[in-house]
């Protein structure tokens, strides 16, 4: 780089390592680690209810930082706690993750130190937050893109959005995707499953991510075959106490996983369903088709620019179009071959992690 070839960076703003749950997580323990494996110095804040790790992982040095653990103020608390701790450090920038957390990036601008935020997505949309909450998330575009010395969206229509919005260059990079880890059945035996015999849905289990949707539709199904439902919920139950109470038979709630669990659960589920009306640019549809899964996605932008036509999409929110999507493509061996190899080949084409790294490394260069 021009001015300092290495740099010491600061990732602020997700609930910490290692990678439990979360598109945020994910992202930057893929980018963290090839960014030490580039020669630079890497210190993630961590939140201490996500992980009690600290120390060295991956190259990365993890910080815990206390926060107020409730829904409203710990992504807020445990920020602005960061953004403090990494101003009195020797970082050299400081990069923020999503639109709430840009909110602090004035304390960095303080200390002197460039800044970074990336958007992953629009959380005010979120249903998880009331009218009051919406509005210092809805100022968090304007903190993400009028503050920072540079602004990234993690997809080309959150950069045009933002851009149209608020009248500043967006650099889009993408997420990218682990390689993936294909495994025989064993583990999922323990569910009771073969292999093949599954249909698959990752990720949290919140409103927006439209799991809902899928259970109702699973249920109208007559002689379903079973349900996995593999992600949990932060903070309190009651979305979770809604998807139990409308739970059909043959449905597996495995709660958080993650390592050979979870690469088996790719590897031998025979469709993988994406039932979001919210989303921004998700890493667990590129994780899904780098496995060749048959996808099945609702038609909501985000879901279009990741798959293209390398999924078959149902109608947001429409329970019985996605029934007869998902019962007709577990029918159709054809098309589940034709999906996995158009799944593969454009995870392949479009999306490396490595290639998201180099993209960063610029905008740092950029800034400084």
């Amino acid at each position: 780089m021009a001015k300092k070839d290495k740099l010491h960076i600061a990732m602020v703003g997700l609930k910490g390592l290692p990678a439990l749950s979360g598109g945020i997580e994910r992202h930057v323990e893929e980018v963290g680690r090839r960014l030490v494996a580039h020669g630079h110095r890497v210190t993630v804040f961590c939140r201490p209810s996500y992980s009690r790790r600290s120390g060295d992982y991956l190259g990365m040095e993890l910080v815990t930082i206390p926060s107020i653990a409730t829904k409203h103020f710990d992504a807020i608390t445990h920020t602005a706690l960061s953004a403090l701790a990494a101003a009195g450090s020797s970082c050299d920038i400081v990069h923020y993750h999503a639109i709430g957390p840009s909110l602090v990036d004035f304390i960095s601008r303080l200390a002197g130190q460039k800044t970074v935020v990336t958007v992953h997505s629009l959380d005010w949309q979120r249903e998880k937050w009331g009218k009051l909450a919406r509005i210092p998330l809805r100022f968090g575009e304007w903190t993400a893109t009028k503050l920072p010395h540079a602004t990234v969206a993690v997809s080309r229509w959150l950069a045009d959005y933002l851009e149209k919005h608020y009248h500043r260059p967006i650099a889009y990079i993408p997420n990218g995707f682990a390689e993936p880890d294909p495994r025989l059945p064993n583990l999922i035996h323990g569910l009771g499953l073969a292999g093949g015999d599954y249909i698959l849905y990752v990720g949290r289990l919140t409103p927006e991510k439209g799991v809902h949707h899928l259970l109702e539709a699973h249920r109208r199904w007559e002689g379903a075959p079973p349900l996995v439902i593999a992600g949990s919920e932060q903070f309190g139950s009651s979305y979770t106490q809604q998807l139990h109470s409308q739970t059909g038979e043959r449905v597996i709630f495995t709660g958080e996983i993650s390592g050979h669990l979870l690469a088996e659960l790719y590897t031998n589920a025979r469709v993988f369903v994406l039932p979001s009306d919210l989303e921004g640019h998700p890493i667990v549809l590129l994780e899904a088709m780098s496995y060749g899964l048959p996808i099945i996605a609702s038609d909501i932008v985000p879901n279009w620019e990741a798959l293209d036509d390398a999924s078959r999409f149902f109608r947001q929110g429409d329970v019985a179009d996605l029934a007869g999507k998902l019962q007709a493509l577990w029918d159709d061996g054809v098309e589940r071959e034709r999906l996995s190899r158009l799944a593969r080949e454009r995870a392949a084409q479009e999306y490396n992690w490595d290639i998201t790294v180099g993209q960063l490394e610029e905008v740092y260069k950029s800034i400084l």
